[in-house]
């Protein structure tokens, strides 16, 4: 058919070296011309040719698609030739790309006549005997639709009259839903060239009966009777591509003719139910108005009878048994749950909530369907299910129903079945493991999504409580006595790894992991009614007395075994104290020395897990004692018996005594003042003991404290002796921290113990405490951290005061193993970091438990100054975030008016100015670096210095800015005074939760007021709240704009004076400048600015000067803009407000940024569109003289020629 001729390479480059090219062909030329560009597109697709050669022949094709004249002559003359499939692909091609792209070049005259050959092509096509493979059919199909999107429907009215007359001349049914098929998809979801407005005027056109009913009709023809399997799955295809957005009447016109042929299909056939259930979910799965569509549901409802019911529910059986082995069965399964969901969560349940409605006969019959497919082991099948029961549990009427209620056990049971983790798909101990290999792509991706579907299991179980209370005890009850029972089914120790003793996958530990999640859903679903509580009360009891009489020897096993005995079920405890208590406390120091072992070898034998155990046994001890502590007091001898014993026996790690000395503490509050005395001198014995032993002296210098801990020596040289000193230097920290946490009012309202105001029984023990080992301890770690300090360590040691290892990982985003295993240098450095946030949290509660009139008699204001602050701009600055959480902030909210001057002001004056000058030095820094970035600093080290640099300073700067906020607005009303502050309240750094606070702290505190009367703090303040304004953190403009508000709506701005106020407003306007690329914060400079110009202007006159000395504005326009907002005083309405922001926008527009999607905007440029498209304004004259480089992408406007 193609003759060999010229060389394609040599033909082609003289056809492009022709100065003027007819429209039309001539002779021979078209046919030479086509021959020539198929043999350059066999050589293109020859694996044989070489890549340069291929290179070349790729240009000169492109050249020809986009330049020469006679490419759509070519392509519809190779289109033609029927018996070279490559040609006619290759000419549908070029047909697409000259419709797409070249459009513009052809005249009117021109357009319908290429329009005609198209037509004329399909109908030949059509009448003949050619039967063409679906590829070219689809080229075809993309060719119409291309030449649709230019003329439908303005200029090719008679469009469907057209393409439905092909049908009834040959074998073009398949075309005809191709081409409707890609026409909807590309309108609907896959053309983004298209404008919207010309995407809606297409949709609208091809929503009209006009065109979906004789479509339809083609389909249900075509369904009615499917010979063919190519045109079958074409017809299902464009069906479900209309399915969800074409109107609800045309999908039920004849009693759903259509979704009964579906559905016909779906339960004969296995060929293709797989489309068949895409469609048919793309059908239930549709929403809009019930008032407009509630009888179009109705007859969807009638479809599904009991007899396709009975069907479904067979072929789900089937799907089920052969889901193991057949991949195909499993792929059908998911897909037939989905349509089976979709239809009760889209059709079923917004019915059931219309007035009169009756629910369907054979709803008994759907809900046993879904609780079938609910019960398969795979989690994404379950996952699919939990869509449809979260639907109904939460449904006004569904869930009241009779058969529903009836029903519920078997659900219940389902849903505990599912809080079994036990398709991991790298252990095969299981047949969900099975499943989960085919649906997730490792442990790390099941492990997301079973956390994911586990939490709306437990939230379902714990909404269901409420509907069958005691089902749910029955179930825990013979869940908890059945699992007590299986004492030997926890292993052996000669199990695998995955399976035995200490895994968290052996079956027992699965077993218990489960059922905490189920008990917790059942305590959280009686906590919402007091009076099922009570009801639930003896259930409770003997549950918990089931517990107390199980003792574990897995060590994971214990671990679920106690947070059991943490959960809930601590509410049960109030209804027999008596009994229970005891059995609580003799649980829980069994396992506080979890494995019994000899002497003090159990320290060396410890394993991480067991660790973990007994860690948890004395967290759940604490809680008792705080829910209990009035009740518990006949037993503190008891348990200070026991303490004294694991003491003199060395069977407790330091951490294990810090926790039973908080627990003493706490039940030391309901004795008598001679009685706590004794007690503490006892417990801090030990301490007192090291501290006056050795540690004060240690802690007196940095050389001593060196010397003491072996940092000067190398580390062959350290011995096991250095360790137990680094040990007790943390244990006195802990211990000192942990008595006043112990105390404070919070605390104490907690265990229902009496107010004592000033804790003077713990201050003769834990003030001087602080003053001879906390608050040295501070000065010497931040002298440690500082650069002086190199000279006395060691060569090992050099890199002690840089970031952890753990802290810059977390920082950077990188993940790390919590196995890794960790050199001396980052555990020693661990530890000290550990020791001064204990001291610096004890400080903090020092203050809000004694009070600075207390304190102010060892001055501790002094000591604060000299010992905490010393040294303190040389720290890192995750180290000064630890101060402001929790030292500053507890002092400013805890401190009283009458110590405002004396106590507070000197400490946060001190603070401040180092925090603030820190932050200023390293956002210059990030400036700089950022200015200054090329490709030789842009290596991997460098640039994770530059990012760790800019997160660290952005979290100190959030914190810093909190702090200001504590100082100058009020307090939210839940903080009460003399209370330690939580970290919810201080890590406030959601815009959410920031605009929702806005309202409560929108006033200027009475503190602040205070400190504005101080010259320094007055300073001070006003840096720290209007700087902040040009630093690259949205959170920090955001809470420095609302601070400065309330400050100016109490203070007029007349009131700072000249120098304060034009330092403000250049601050403000460089704010501008630096955050004009956010549209939110640039209202909010524009409004603040505005209004401290308008209040002052006409009192300081260098304001008017600093404007007038702005970009693109002159004394002319700001006189003009004073003399705007001086006939306006008084009563402006809202538009006339709006008008002044907008004056003086355009007044201060040479310095705002532009919003970030305007940075790099440039003007469309449309060509090629059908007239109709493009208005006369917008056509570019000159195409050609248009820049198409890459860089033109990155330029301004204003820099765009």
């Amino acid at each position: 058919m193609f003759p060999p001729s010229a060389p394609p390479m040599q033909l082609i480059a003289a056809m492009m070296a022709a100065d003027e090219w007819p429209h039309a062909p001539v002779g021979g030329d078209v046919s030479t011309h086509s021959q020539s560009i198929f043999l350059t597109y066999t050589r293109i697709l020859d694996p044989l040719t070489s890549p340069q050669e291929r290179t070349e022949h790729q240009k000169v094709m492109e050249d020809f698609r986009n330049e020469s004249p006679l490419c759509i002559q070519c392509g519809l003359w190779l289109a033609e030739q029927y018996g070279e499939y490559l040609g006619i692909h290759l000419g549908l091609q070029l047909i697409e790309h000259f419709v797409r792209l070249r459009w513009g070049s052809l005249s009117t005259d021109e357009q319908l006549k290429l329009r005609e050959e198209l037509m004329l092509y399909i109908n030949k096509v059509g009448s003949s005997d050619i039967t063409l493979p679906g590829y070219l059919k689809e080229g075809m199909a993309r060719v119409i639709v291309e030449l649709l999107k230019k003329m439908w429907p303005n200029e090719w009215s008679n469009f469907s009259a057209d393409v439905f007359s092909v049908v009834a001349k040959g074998t073009q049914v398949e075309l005809i839903l191709l081409i409707f098929r890609r026409l909807a998809e590309d309108l609907v979801s896959y053309d983004s060239a298209l404008s919207n407005q010309r995407k809606s005027v297409m949709l609208a056109a091809l929503k009209e009966p006009g065109i979906v009913t004789p479509l339809f009709n083609l389909v249900i023809a075509v369904l009615e009777k499917p010979d063919f399997i190519s045109l079958l799955e074409v017809a299902v295809s464009t069906l479900t591509t209309f399915s969800d957005w074409v109107d609800w009447k045309f999908l039920t016109v004849n009693n759903c003719r259509i979704v009964l042929l579906l559905l016909s299909l779906l339960l004969s056939s296995n060929e293709h139910r797989l489309i068949l259930c895409d469609c048919l979910t793309g059908i239930f799965s549709r929403k809009g108005a019930l008032k407009t569509s509630r009888v179009h549901r109705e007859l969807l409802l009638q479809v599904i009878s009991s007899d396709v019911l009975s069907q479904l529910q067979l072929c789900i059986n089937t799907a089920c048994e052969g889901s193991m082995t057949d991949n195909e069965e499993y792929v059908f399964l998911k897909k037939l749950c989905h349509m089976m969901v979709q239809f009760g969560v889209c059709q079923l349940l917004p019915l059931w909530e219309s007035t009169g409605f009756t629910p369907p006969e054979h709803l008994q019959q759907y809900l046993n369907i879904m609780i079938l497919a609910f019960s398969h082991p795979s989690l994404l099948v379950s996952s699919i299910c939990l869509e449809f029961w979260n639907a109904v549990v939460h449904h006004q009427f569904f869930k009241a129903h009779p058969i529903f209620l009836d029903l519920l056990p078997q659900l219940v049971s389902r849903l505990r079945d599912k809080q079994f983790k036990v398709g991991d798909p790298t252990q095969p101990l299981h047949i969900s493991s099975h499943y989960s290999a085919i649906d997730f792509d490792g442990p790390e991706e099941y492990n997301i999504y079973f956390s994911k579907c586990k939490s709306l299991v437990n939230c379902l179980l714990t909404d269901m409580v409420q509907f069958n209370p005691l089902l749910f005890q029955k179930e825990c009850v013979d869940a908890v006595s059945l699992l007590v029972a299986e004492r030997d089914f926890e292993g052996v120790a000669g199990d695998p790894p995955s399976e035995g003793i200490g895994s968290k996958m052996s079956p027992a530990f699965l077993k218990w992991d489960a059922l905490i999640s189920f008990i917790e859903c059942w305590v959280l679903g009686l906590n919402q009614n007091e009076t099922l509580l009570k009801e639930a009360a003896p259930s409770g009891v003997a549950i918990i007395q089931m517990l107390l009489s199980f003792t574990p020897t897995d060590p994971t096993v214990a671990f679920s075994h106690l947070k059991a005995l943490d959960g809930g079920l601590q509410h049960f405890v109030k209804f027999n104290p008596e009994v229970l208590l005891q059995g609580y406390l003799e649980k829980i120091l069994t396992y506080v020395t979890f494995p019994s072992t000899e002497l003090n070898k159990v320290r060396l034998a410890l394993t991480r897990e067991q660790k973990q155990t007994r860690l948890n046994a004395l967290y759940c001890l604490i809680n008792i004692v705080k829910l209990y502590a009035k009740s518990l007091q006949p037993a503190t001898q008891q348990l200070l018996d026991h303490f004294i014993a694991l003491v003199s026996s060395d069977l407790l790690l330091y951490s294990e005594k810090c926790m039973f000395i908080e627990v003493f503490v706490m039940l030391n509050h309901f004795r008598s003042s001679d009685e706590q005395d004794a007690l503490l001198t006892h417990l801090l014995s030990e301490i007192d003991a090291l501290v006056n032993g050795g540690l004060k002296s240690v802690v007196s210098s940095l050389e001593s404290f060196i010397k003491y801990l072996g940092l000067d020596k190398d580390i062959t040289d350290l011995t096991s002796d250095f360790d137990v000193k680094r040990g007790q230097l943390c244990y006195v920290a802990h211990t000192v921290m942990g008595v006043l946490q112990s105390s404070t009012p919070r605390v104490r309202r907690q265990c229902g113990a009496p107010d004592v105001e000033g804790n003077a029984t713990s201050y003769r023990h834990i003030v001087p405490l602080l003053i001879d080992f906390v608050l040295p301890l501070i000065k010497v770690l931040h002298q440690l951290w500082s650069d002086s300090s190199r000279s006395f360590l060691s060569a090992y040691f050099q890199g002690l005061h840089s970031l952890h290892q753990y802290d810059r990982d977390a920082i950077l985003g990188i993940h790390c193993s919590s196995n890794r295993e960790v050199d001396e240098l980052s555990r020693i450095q661990l530890q000290l970091i550990m020791a001064y946030d204990q001291c610096v949290m004890a400080t903090g509660y020092a203050w809000i438990n004694y009070g600075p009139e207390s304190l102010s008699q060892v001055g501790i204001v002094e000591r604060i100054l000299n010992m905490v602050f010393g040294h303190l701009e040389e720290t890192a600055q995750m180290r000064i975030k630890v101060v402001i959480r929790n030292l500053l902030i507890p002092m400013v909210n805890s401190c009283s008016p009458d110590h405002w001057r004396l106590s507070l002001a000197p400490v946060l004056s001190r603070f401040c100015s180092i925090a603030f000058n820190s932050l200023q030095k390293n956002w210059s820094s990030i400036r700089e670096l950022a200015d200054n970035v090329n490709e030789e600093t842009e290596n991997g080290d460098s640039l994770s210095d530059q990012v760790l640099l800019h997160q660290l300073t952005v979290n100190l700067s959030k914190q810093y800015i909190q702090l200001i906020s504590s100082v100058c607005l009020k307090k939210d009303v839940s903080v009460k005074e003399g209370e330690d502050i939580n970290e919810d309240m201080l890590d406030d750094t959601s815009g959410a939760k920031d605009s929702k606070e806005q309202k409560m702290v929108d006033t200027i505190s009475d503190l602040a007021l205070s400190l504005f009367t101080y010259e320094e703090m007055r300073r001070i303040l006003l840096l720290s709240v209007f700087v902040p304004l040009t630093w690259l953190d949205g959170y920090c403009v955001r809470k420095s704009i609302n601070i400065a508000t309330a400050i100016f709506e109490k203070i007029p701005p007349v009131q700072f004076g000249e120098s304060f106020i034009y330092k403000i407003m250049e601050q403000l306007l460089l704010g501008l400048q630096t955050h004009g690329e956010d549209g939110g914060l640039s209202v909010s400079l524009i409004t603040l600015t505005l209004f401290i110009y308008e209040s002052s202007a006409h009192v300081f006159p260098t304001l008017f000067n600093l404007l007038a000395s702005l970009p693109d504005c002159s004394q002319d326009k700001v006189k003009s803009f004073n003399d705007f907002i001086a006939n306006k005083k008084g009563g402006m309405q809202a538009k006339q407000i709006k008008r002044k922001k907008e004056e003086f926008r355009k007044l201060v527009s040479g310095i705002i940024g532009k919003p970030v999607g305007q940075l790099h905007k440039n003007n469309p440029v449309f060509m090629d569109l059908p007239s109709f498209a493009v208005k006369k304004d917008q056509r570019l004259r000159n195409p050609s003289s248009y820049s198409y480089d890459l860089s033109s992408l990155f330029c301004c406007d204003d820099d765009v020629s």
